[in-house]
């Protein structure tokens, strides 16, 4: 036996088929989709049978009961009993209304009886949140940032959007995966960062110890200690580079240490961190290397520090108050 899909998600994907969806909401179906092979295949039914069966031309002439017939035919799917009511169109093409309707018909007999119920935790703008996983595990979850998993945790998979550091507890015979689109991050116990925003084009895990494995369809690559792993999303490619990745799990433990570094890696550090844009009125103040260790301190503190140590000067405008420009001769 069949039943519908949750309404909150038959009006998700249908202001997505219409074309009206809201950031928040296409982050939220984003989510969904990623939450099981099940619903990813139950969205892309609907969005195949929408392009397919919905031509502008003849949306006017659209015959439910005739459609219907026809998609029940090329899916194999068998209609439960009762009727199917012919629906008469108010607005041509891409309208609100019609996808909810076609969407919650179509729901109605794709969505399985046995759908899994699924556990959602999000973080705000500017909160982290500490989360406990079923099996022991700890997640942190930096701002703007979501996991969902399966009620119950038996597999332990989990899908993120955003960035978390997570402390696995080892399990050998249990593997530990994060599900970030196309990428597949695989732990039997240990503890490091993921980080995959949406928008951004490409997913970074760093770890703290033990070792990771991430890996996109057949391709993979071996973190330990020390490394970080990328996956482009353009070019669905995997790399691999030695780099100090205490820098990206700042946002959790607090604490930034420059090493001799140069402002050209230092400030790319701080642009993420405290989501500022630093720039350089002369490329070659970018070559100037700075030492220091800061911990909880306030990127204007940390600003003012690397300008007196470097002697440099630094504009802001409060027409850009996330904008900083620093000033001198640089450095060779």
């Amino acid at each position: 036996m069949a039943k519908t899909l949750p309404p909150e998600i038959s009006m998700l994907i249908a202001a997505y088929l219409a074309g009206e969806i809201t950031p928040v909401q296409e982050q939220a179906l984003i989510v969904w989709r990623g939450a099981s092979p099940a619903n990813e295949a139950a969205f892309r039914e609907m969005e195949m049978v929408w392009e397919l069966e919905m031509p502008q031309e003849e949306l006017q002439d659209w015959d439910t009961g005739n459609e219907w017939e026809a998609f029940l035919q090329q899916t194999k799917v068998t209609a439960p009993e009762g009727k199917v009511v012919k629906m008469t169109p108010k607005r041509n093409w891409w309208t609100l209304g019609i996808a909810a309707s076609i969407v919650l018909v179509i729901a109605f007999f794709l969505w399985p009886s046995s759908q899994v119920k699924m556990v959602e935790i999000a973080s705000l703008q500017n909160e982290q949140k500490e989360v406990t996983l079923p099996d022991g595990s700890t997640v942190w979850l930096n701002e703007n940032s979501s996991i969902s998993y399966q009620e119950g945790f038996e597999k332990r998979d989990i899908t993120l959007s955003g960035e978390a550091f997570f402390d696995v507890k080892r399990d050998t015979t249990a593997p530990f995966s994060i599900h970030t689109g196309d990428a597949v991050t695989t732990v039997l116990g240990t503890s490091f960062n993921v980080r995959a925003y949406p928008a951004e084009e490409k997913v970074e895990v760093t770890v703290a110890t033990g070792k990771v494995s991430l890996a996109e369809g057949s391709k993979q690559v071996l973190l330990v200690p020390g490394n970080k792993g990328t996956f482009a999303k353009v070019t669905q490619s995997l790399s691999k580079e030695e780099k100090d990745t205490q820098h990206a799990m700042a946002w959790k433990t607090g604490v930034l240490d420059f090493k001799n570094e140069s402002l050209e890696d230092i400030t790319p550090v701080l642009e993420r961190l405290y989501n500022m844009e630093v720039k350089f009125e002369n490329p070659a103040v970018g070559k100037c290397r700075f030492s220091g260790v800061f911990e909880n301190t306030q990127p204007s503190e940390i600003i003012d520090v690397i300008v007196y140590a470097l002697s440099l000067e630094v504009h802001t405008s409060p027409d850009t108050p996330n904008q900083v420009i620093l000033y001198g001769p640089g450095c060779q």
